[in-house]
């Protein structure tokens, strides 16, 4: 039996889905011993920089060699962390204070109504509080245009509340979740 023409060109197509969408989509189903092994697998040349643990989920921040910043969530199962087949999409806020601005994300959390706040702040604003009492971490990351001028912040919040506020140096900002 001789194959068209027609027919290599949709095999060629099939493998060439199979080679790219399936790797991504079997990954998801792999159980890694620790939330920094499945980063490395995932991220391949990127730095980690912060790793902070959720009820559901772990959200990973890393550098990327060109300074880029990478945020990435996967799930905990028991004692086991696996990619999500879809990384959520972070709602992204700005808030001016004077001539300053802080920028931020927020990333819900899988299976949770948790979510991580994560921020870019101008030295200079020191107090970092919000209405649920969550937990600020603060650290620096290597990137050329921002380090001088700009720390980093993430905090993880176990529930999404009607009106959440942040306290920035004693002013209140309330932040609306979509």
């Amino acid at each position: 039996m001789k194959v068209k023409f027609l027919d290599k060109k949709i095999i060629f197509v099939l493998a060439l889905l199979i080679l790219v969408f399936v790797p991504a989509f079997l990954s998801s189903f792999i159980l890694f011993s620790s939330p920094e092994k499945a980063f490395y697998f995932l991220t391949n040349k990127c730095t980690l920089v912060k790793r902070i643990d959720g009820d559901t989920t772990t959200l990973l921040i890393g550098e990327e060699s060109d300074g880029t910043q990478n945020l990435t969530l996967l799930l905990r199962q028991s004692e086991k962390w696996r990619l999500l087949l879809a990384q959520p999409i972070p709602s992204y806020f700005q808030i001016s204070i004077c001539d300053q601005v802080v920028s931020g994300a927020v990333i819900n959390e899988t299976k949770s109504n948790g979510f991580y706040i994560y921020m870019s702040v101008p030295i200079g604003i020191d107090e970092i509080l919000d209405s649920e009492n969550s937990t600020f971490e603060k650290f620096d990351y290597n990137n050329n245009y921002l380090k001088t001028l700009n720390y980093n912040c993430v905090a993880y919040v176990k529930e999404t509340p009607s009106d959440y506020r942040l306290y920035l140096n004693g002013n209140h900002y309330e932040i609306e979740f979509e």
